[in-house]
């Protein structure tokens, strides 16, 4: 039986990720209902994420400050639950674009927050991560799909009530979670700079920007992509539901194949399968195709996530650990998120849906071509030193 503390963080994830569903898989819907262009789109995700990029690593040096990471995740989701809900029911193009950009501020750090409890208590309780984090999946994929019906029947209008009802169940859940302390010493801004110093560490966070540009535009744009070519509102949350099914998998899975020392190569595998996502999904003009490619989620999204997490987390000194996670998801959710908003809008707009995803599998080889070098190097390097492999 599954300790308290487990139970209440499954709960949490759950909870959390069906607000986050609602979020980034309908909210450029909602923007397209409200008749703004994928161009524009483009520009409001790309506000969002500036604003974003910086409020991961401000709230993980908060909460590592704190000593309490359950504080500042009560405090940001209260937040993201009022902003989101009022984000819901705006239809003035000024006023999106600033309740955009402050609910991306609460938005984005609660992901890695969430991931450094993961971690931390998973190690305690001597279970998998995955195992925990599998949970989040599932509350994503099921509001991702349940959300799509009820819109096709309710309407875009019921996303605010929705989005408030999934805030105001995490934020009564995150009350039970435990009191888990940010380190077992204060962070100083001098660890954080010997941290950040690390030159594999500044490495794998390029190539971790380089592979989620193409991932993050995917994710603003499929739904609308889906819609270009015919879909409805119900196809998008079945793309969703199909991509965060497998994802529950790999991570339900990964205490088989997540293994120390072996992050760089799941990255590739990643990559490749990146690519080979992008380039179907390039090739195809069925919408209801465009929805099943997002099984390939599980063997891209949840494998690359989770190496490089994993590899992070456990290069990241003690008092950094939510540091790290929320430097990462600056990289992951937030920098590649302006790139690709801001781009891959313009390319949509400019050139097509089929030319964007292109783009994206060009990217996605290349990442995977300097993954594959920074295997070999390590390894060479390794070799001439008697060290261990990477």
């Amino acid at each position: 039986m599954p300790s308290r503390p487990v139970l209440t963080l499954v709960g949490f994830n759950f909870l959390y990720y069906v607000m986050l569903s609602i979020f980034i898989s309908y909210l450029p819907v909602y923007f397209s209902a409200r008749g703004i262009s994928p161009a524009e789109i483009g520009l409001l995700l790309g506000l969002g994420t500036v604003v974003g990029i910086f409020s991961p690593p401000l709230w993980g040096y908060i909460s590592d400050r704190w000593q309490n990471v359950k504080r500042a995740l009560l405090v940001i989701v209260g937040a993201l639950a009022v902003l989101g809900t009022i984000l819901f029911q705006l239809s003035s193009h000024q006023l999106l674009f600033v309740f955009a950009a402050l609910a991306y501020f609460f938005m984005s750090p609660i992901g890695p927050l969430t991931d450094s409890v993961n971690y931390r208590v998973a190690e305690e309780e001597r279970v998998s991560f995955g195992s925990i984090r599998l949970f989040g999946s599932i509350g994503y994929g099921t509001s991702a799909l349940v959300v799509g019906m009820l819109l096709e029947k309710w309407g875009m209008d019921s996303l605010a009530y929705l989005f408030l009802g999934s805030g105001l169940c995490t934020f009564a859940v995150g009350l039970l979670l435990p009191q888990q302390a940010g380190a077992p010493k204060p962070v100083s801004v001098k660890a954080i700079k010997h941290f950040l110093a690390n030159r594999r560490t500044l490495w794998l966070l390029f190539v971790i920007l380089l592979l989620s540009i193409p991932h993050r535009a995917n994710d603003s744009f499929v739904g609308v992509y889906i819609q270009h070519l015919g879909g409805t509102t119900a196809m998008v949350g079945q793309a969703w539901f199909y991509a965060t099914a497998s994802e529950a998998v790999s991570f339900a899975l990964a205490f088989y194949w997540l293994r120390h020392g072996k992050e760089l190569p799941l990255m590739a595998i990643a990559a490749a399968f990146f690519a080979l996502r992008y380039m179907l999904c390039a090739s195809l003009t069925e919408p209801h195709w465009i929805a099943l490619l997002q099984l390939f989620h599980g063997v891209t999204f949840a494998v690359f996530y989770s190496a490089s997490i994993q590899y992070l987390y456990r290069t990241a000194p003690d008092e950094l650990k939510a540091t790290g996670q929320t430097v990462f998801a600056c990289i992951f959710f937030g920098l590649s998120g302006i790139i690709s908003s801001v781009l891959g809008g313009w390319i949509f707009g400019k050139l097509g849906g089929s030319v964007l995803y292109q783009w994206m599998a060009v990217m996605s080889v290349f990442s995977l071509s300097l993954i594959l070098l920074t295997i070999r190097k390590y390894r060479s390097a390794a070799s001439r030193h008697n060290g261990l492999p990477h």
